[in-house]
């Protein structure tokens, strides 16, 4: 069961580079990128509140049973959990916009974080929760459910072709950076070993849910630290969304109008997908 686990959770994750196909774009003004971005960020948004449900529901559960412990444990490492990864993060992208002559040269040209950056934390915050999506697919292995161990692993397959767009997106600033002056060395510095930057861009994303179907398909892990696990990377998706609708707001010039529907589309699409799955019967 172990390496099939492992297959499944290669299968379910590494789709993310199917979203990549959004780099193909040619010609990409500002105000297209910032469009981009907010959908993306929208998609993100309506999978952070997604996530936050689940987190949610649990302790209120723990509340109406009394298990006043249980809540109390898990109030106190959830928030933990939440406001270590904020902190990290964020002492992450100081130090990057300190020490990074690719934000420098960003920066110069009126976008906010370096795409390089702002793609790897969308990566980290995604890979934490495709871990839990992993933990799925083992646990239908772990007791022997091959049918809907397949079918959580076509389910997650198609989901995460949109966290692809979703990671990839901030990056289609280097086809924008050709169109301003003095774009050039931008460009250079980010463009730069491209094609292994979006390897690991998918790797980070995507590697985490072959890593969770082989935990526990082996040995079930204990629950708290898949709720740890599940924090961190709601933590990491809203940073993430926030930085990414703060460049979408200035490449679009402050228009809320273009921003909020955009925000919508990107909640339309993940709704679509969702209502997809949904309607062939596969797991979400």
């Amino acid at each position: 069961m172990n390496l099939l686990g492992v297959a499944m959770g290669l299968y379910a994750g590494l789709t993310v580079y199917l979203g990549f196909a959004i780099l193909a774009i040619r010609n990409i003004s500002r105000e297209r990128l910032g469009m981009l971005n907010a959908m993306a960020g929208g998609l993100l948004g309506y999978l952070f509140a997604e996530i936050s449900v689940e987190l949610v529901e649990k302790p209120e559960e723990m509340v109406r049973e009394g298990r006043w412990l249980d809540y109390t444990i898990y109030a106190v490492t959830t928030s933990v959990a939440l406001i270590a990864t904020l902190l990290i993060l964020a002492y992450i992208e100081r130090r990057l916009k300190t020490r990074s002559a690719a934000a420098r040269e960003w920066a110069r040209l009126g976008i906010r974080m370096d795409p390089w950056t702002l793609s790897l934390l969308l990566s980290i915050g995604l890979g934490i929760h495709n871990l839990g999506e992993g933990l799925g697919i083992g646990s239908a292995l772990s007791i022997a459910d091959l049918g809907l161990a397949i079918l959580l692993s076509i389910g997650f397959a198609i989901h995460n072709v949109t966290e692809g767009f979703a990671i990839s997106s901030p990056l289609l600033a280097v086809k924008l950076a050709r169109t301003l002056p003095d774009g050039e060395q931008a460009i250079a510095i980010t463009s730069r070993g491209l094609v292994t930057k979006l390897l690991i861009l998918g790797l980070i994303a995507g590697g985490p849910t072959a890593v969770g179907a082989l935990i526990l398909s082996s040995a079930p892990p204990n629950e708290l630290i898949i709720d740890v696990a599940m924090t961190s990377a709601a933590a990491s998706i809203i940073y993430s969304v926030f930085n990414m609708n703060l460049s979408a707001m200035g490449q679009l010039k402050g228009d809320p109008v273009r921003f909020w529907f955009s925000i919508f589309l990107g909640f339309l699409i993940a709704i679509a997908v969702e209502t997809a799955l949904a309607t062939m019967n596969l797991p979400i």
